[in-house]
């Protein structure tokens, strides 16, 4: 078990650490949490480096999952699949942006079944819900 101390711009290590519903969710948002746990260790001000960069920046800790946590490689490939489609456009329904994956009388009692309404936007949706419309999709395959 090993842990991960990164130094990052402040807005990465937001995103990283973001929670579904928060404008800074994102699929790197998705990734990183179900790779590792993740927490600030402290903010590092611009003062702090020569020259003083214009962008604040953050210490991370990041804790990878213990492996039988993590994602078994088909579900991990689907999910990635998920993810860069949905993502794509984050401001659209997730029926328009999944329509392509399935026909939505297939795509809708999948989602409903992992707790996704496919009128919610991406970044409203948690890891764990994508993890569970990835294991639904490749039943269906």
């Amino acid at each position: 078990y090993q842990t991960l101390v990164l130094l990052v711009q402040k807005e990465v290590a937001e995103r990283i650490r973001a929670r579904p519903g928060h404008s800074s969710f994102s699929a790197l948002s998705v990734r990183m949490q179900l790779l590792a746990s993740c927490q600030s260790v402290c903010p590092v001000p611009p003062r702090c480096f020569q020259p003083p960069p214009k962008v604040q920046s953050e210490v991370i800790q990041l804790n990878p999952l213990p492996a039988e946590q993590r994602l078994e490689p088909a579900v991990a490939r689907r999910v990635e699949v998920l993810l860069k489609q949905a993502f794509l456009a984050r401001r659209k329904m997730l029926r328009n942006t999944l329509g392509s994956l399935l026909p939505e009388e297939q795509l809708q009692p999948l989602a409903a079944e992992a707790g996704i309404s496919l009128q919610q936007r991406p970044q409203e949706v948690a890891p764990s819900a994508w993890v569970a419309l990835a294991r639904g999709l490749n039943q269906v395959d």
